[in-house]
């Protein structure tokens, strides 16, 4: 399997939904039963499924496929995580120096486009890189800040990586983003209880919790200046050397850890005093700027919170006056209507005031008929008796 392993791999990549669908199954079944091996390669490629636009397709992936391999590997990810950023940025290097060999043909037709390299594609890099973060704890943060400080920076400033390349400079960048990224700060905590431990657990004291956090963050220190800072100080004379833009980028690196050792700066900068002074500069200018961003959000807070209550005291304002207001009188509310044989007083619907004036003409012209006919029939009969008096006048009457 493991010959036909990165042409398998390429219906990872198929355009039809259920292509893809299919394939990842089958991948899942065959890693499971371990006729395909576990490789960097593997997890490059079913990583980007995490964003595919098909929801089947992303639920498998986490439920089933990454489940199963978490099992069976509980340290693919550490394992991987470096050599996943080469393939991302299709930087060969290792066993995959000859990265041109695992691509996939390029076939728009059939294939989609899972290209993760370049600057346009960082923020789809960087949400990857999260998922694998989420999934570490301490120890394993400061395993990736070293693997990337020795693998990336330290084979850049030797050489062996070329850094020239626009390839090599995003894998440059993506190391440094990792490194500032919340997901991979240490807490540097003793540890926390599970919520499942019993909740009558004896709980060490305070002073005993707060020695237990600086012996940790003391140990760290100790680690970052024995294997990570020489690495760190030897990309920052590189990049001093090239003149490169990439340094504002990496002092932004530097200052994050930093920030976790405010007190410790003499010991891990202590092969550069002008570090040590830069650094101490971008933190000042750090905590200003937090202070400003944080007095803003309370204006904003407050600014919200009075418009709020002017609106409620328009709103109750309002509500007052409604209450306040007279009750309408009957007449302007009543009418009259006629039925057979009753009088009663009904409310009017409501109807337009064109409408209101044709009937009330309606009702007049046929009051007026009905008046007229009933004068007619009144008055007809008299004038027949007085013309047949004036005919017959001799007639006794």
């Amino acid at each position: 399997m493991d010959a036909i392993q990165p042409a398998f791999l390429h219906g990872l990549r198929d355009r039809v939904d259920f292509v893809r669908y299919h394939c990842l199954i089958r991948t899942t079944e065959l890693l499971r039963s371990q006729y395909m091996k576990m490789s960097p390669l593997v997890l490059a490629r079913l990583l980007p499924l995490l964003i595919d636009t098909e929801a089947a397709i992303r639920d498998a992936l986490t439920g089933e496929t990454l489940a199963v391999i978490e099992d069976q590997f509980p340290n693919v990810y550490i394992d991987n995580f470096v050599t996943c950023m080469f393939l991302f940025n299709k930087v060969g290097f290792g066993a995959y120096k000859d990265i041109e060999r695992y691509e996939m043909p390029e076939n728009p037709i059939c294939f989609l486009n899972h290209d993760f390299s370049g600057s346009l594609k960082r923020k789809d890099r960087m949400q990857l890189y999260k998922f694998m973060l989420k999934k570490f704890d301490d120890q394993k943060r400061f395993m990736l800040i070293n693997q990337i400080s020795k693998t990336i920076f330290g084979n850049v400033v030797e050489g062996k990586i070329p850094f020239e390349t626009p390839e090599a400079k995003q894998l440059i960048l993506d190391g440094f983003q990792i490194i500032e990224c919340p997901e991979a700060r240490l807490t540097l905590e003793e540890g926390q209880q599970d919520a499942e431990e019993d909740a009558d657990a004896e709980v060490a004291p305070e002073n005993v919790q707060s020695l237990a956090r600086a012996t940790i963050r003391a140990t760290f220190c100790s680690a970052f200046v024995h294997y990570i800072m020489p690495q760190l100080m030897a990309m920052a004379r590189f990049l001093a050397q090239k003149k490169s833009p990439l340094q504002k980028e990496f002092r932004n690196c530097l200052a994050v850890i930093a920030e976790a050792y405010p007190d410790q700066l003499h010991v891990l900068f202590r092969d550069s005093v002008q570090f040590k002074t830069e650094i101490e500069a971008e933190l000042r200018r750090r905590k200003k700027d937090a202070r400003k961003s944080r007095m803003a959000k309370n204006r904003d807070l407050v600014d919200n919170i009075e418009r709020a209550a002017e609106a409620q005291a328009q709103r109750d304002a309002e509500n007052v006056d409604k209450e306040n207001m007279p009750p309408p009188s009957i007449e302007e509310h009543q009418t009259v209507k006629i039925e057979p044989n009753t009088t009663q007083l009904v409310k009017p619907e409501p109807m337009e005031v064109e409408h209101q004036e044709v009937i009330d003409r309606t009702i007049d012209v046929s009051m007026e008929s009905i008046g007229n006919e009933v004068e007619e029939t009144l008055v007809a009969p008299q004038e027949v008796d007085h013309d047949s008096i004036q005919e017959n006048p001799e007639e006794p009457i």
